[in-house]
């Protein structure tokens, strides 16, 4: 078992950008109120693994990072920081970084909402080309050293177990598969 604390809550009902929010309320279907709630979701075009218009099961309704890995990123990336918003999280955690945690994993709040780990959130280009929007100097390099960067270190995605309310503050105990 390792505990987190939840520093903060985002709902992402924007195409990209999340906004911050003072609770996070979760149902069985997702984030309510964040783009990616529901039991399924619709292929967008670009997806090399699936044809797009197809209607397919939605393993990511909710994503988390930590303090810890958005620090890393921006160390690593030469920036000043990586903002959660911008790379369009639900909850961040600060404690220990968490995309290495297991599939199937849970993780429990201390109101009651429980989470289950589908896997990493895998990095792409698209929260590289937003980053360059708000910071100066970017270089054409930045999309793909962002990708790189991010391989183990951009949180977890998962779906709903129970749910509840989740708010800044609160713990969570991740009871590792």
């Amino acid at each position: 078992m390792k505990n987190l604390t939840v520093t903060r809550v985002f709902v992402g009902a924007d195409p990209l950008v999340s906004e911050e929010v003072n609770v996070l309320h979760v149902d069985t279907q997702g984030v309510i109120g964040d783009r990616h709630y529901g039991y399924s979701k619709t292929i967008l075009p670009g997806d090399q693994y699936n044809i797009p218009g197809t209607t397919i099961w939605n393993g990511r309704q909710w994503s988390a990072i930590s303090e810890e890995e958005l620090k890393y990123l921006a160390k690593t990336l030469g920036i000043p920081e990586v903002r959660p918003e911008w790379l369009s999280v639900n909850i961040v955690f600060s404690g220990i970084g968490i995309s290495n945690i297991s599939k199937l994993s849970r993780i429990k709040f201390s109101r009651g909402a429980e989470l289950l780990v589908y896997g990493e959130c895998t990095p792409c280009i698209r929260p590289a080309q937003l980053i360059a929007k708000y910071l100066p100097n970017i270089d054409n390099s930045f999309a793909q050293r962002f990708v790189n960067a991010a391989i183990g270190n951009r949180g977890l995605v998962g779906w709903v177990k129970i749910g509840g309310i989740i708010y800044p503050n609160d713990t969570a105990t991740i009871f590792d598969k």
